[in-house]
């Protein structure tokens, strides 16, 4: 049985983009080596709370369903979370807007919970660049190298560990500062 003062981590979903295969393994080799990580397959079917997880770091794509178990995870469990968004949140031209809906939504979501629960659980956003997660990117940061999965797993590490509690609330852009050229990073 594991401490119960040590918090385990749930991550979901078990099944990630290409570009970040490997994120969860990666995130796992910089956390301490007794803040286990587990994969699971039904978010709905498993909330952290209840198989008794401290933390849970969750990649959000634009399936409608992914948004509503996201929302009754932040809504109930009394967890850490760590949602790891794309950046077409930032506002795009494209006819499909369902991306940035969805990650407007995962934030916003985030935020409510930081202040609503943020005296005993925190709740925070890693936003990273779209071509991560499969969408399509025109625009590039000031940064001239490609994001890579490892600079991903860097920033959820952080904020998971514990030794980071004072974080609550908080967009983390891992998008090579692509954020800078929207008005609505601010």
């Amino acid at each position: 049985m594991r401490d119960p003062a040590v918090p385990s981590v749930l991550a979901w979903p078990r099944r990630l983009p290409d570009t970040l295969d490997g994120l969860y393994a990666a995130v796992s080799s910089r956390l301490p080596a007794e803040l286990g990580l587990e994969e699971v397959d039904d978010l709905s079917a498993e909330s952290p709370a209840a198989a008794d997880r401290g933390a849970a770091v969750i990649v959000v794509d634009d399936n409608p369903e992914t948004l509503a178990a996201v929302a009754a995870i932040l809504h109930a469990d009394a967890v850490d979370v760590v949602l790891v968004v794309g950046d077409a949140f930032l506002g795009s031209d494209a006819q499909d807007l369902r991306p940035s809906q969805t990650g407007g939504a995962a934030v916003a979501a985030v935020r409510s919970k930081a202040t609503r629960r943020g005296a005993t659980h925190r709740a925070n956003v890693v936003c990273i660049a779209g071509s991560l997660v499969g969408a399509p990117s025109s625009q590039r940061g000031p940064l001239a190298h490609s994001p890579a999965m490892t600079d991903v797993a860097d920033a959820v590490a952080f904020l998971v560990d514990a030794d980071n509690a004072y974080l609550n609330g908080q967009v983390l852009f891992v998008n090579g500062g692509r954020h800078l050229f929207s008005s609505m990073s601010s």
